[in-house]
């Protein structure tokens, strides 16, 4: 009976620990109220972040648009500690896996009498996924990039040009494999 008690105080605090975060905590320029926000995710700038119907962030996802914006569609996931930075377009029903990196945006580096850190950044135009989309863990999406519809992208890959929509791609860099049709 002891034991009982103690395992449904360790439930308890678990579920106070782990609980979804209220989207009314943050300023979004739209978030739908199904949308599912886990503990220890970092949104910052969030005025300028759309999240749409039934999306779902897993635990320690970043979301920092900087100067630009982060919009995702309906029923698409952004699993655990994935990073999007940068100027965004998510469409419906994509599935983004852990470990996953969206860099919009670059750094200047053409001087060499100036840090880096100070010749300022720019961007190649906005990271577009397209709807049915799945990227797997641990991938890198570049700025500019655009994954064409129904695309899969591969564990581990680095894209740095556009993906045809309805192909399997893999590789550093990436490079398609085959097509789902």
């Amino acid at each position: 009976m002891r034991s009982s008690f103690k395992n449904k105080i360790k439930m308890k605090i678990a579920n106070i620990l782990l609980k979804d975060i209220f989207a009314e905590n943050y300023k979004f320029k739209y978030c739908h109220k199904s949308v599912s926000i886990k503990y220890n995710c970092s949104i910052l700038n969030s005025e300028k972040i759309s999240l749409s119907k039934n999306v779902k962030l897993n635990y320690g996802v970043v979301l920092q648009p900087g100067y630009w914006e982060i919009s995702v569609g309906e029923n698409s996931i952004i699993n655990h500690y994935s990073c999007l930075y940068g100027d965004i377009k998510i469409g419906s029903n994509v599935m983004i896996a852990p470990h996953v990196m969206l860099a919009g945006g670059y750094h200047n580096t053409s001087r060499i009498d100036i840090p880096i850190m100070l010749q300022g950044d720019g961007s190649k135009g906005p990271i577009v996924i397209e709807d049915d989309v799945w990227i797997g863990a641990n991938c890198v999406i570049m700025d500019g990039v655009t994954i064409g519809k129904g695309s899969v992208i591969g564990a581990g890959s680095v894209v740095t040009k556009d993906i045809q929509p309805y192909k399997i791609a893999f590789g550093n860099p990436a490079k398609i494999f085959k097509s789902r049709i």
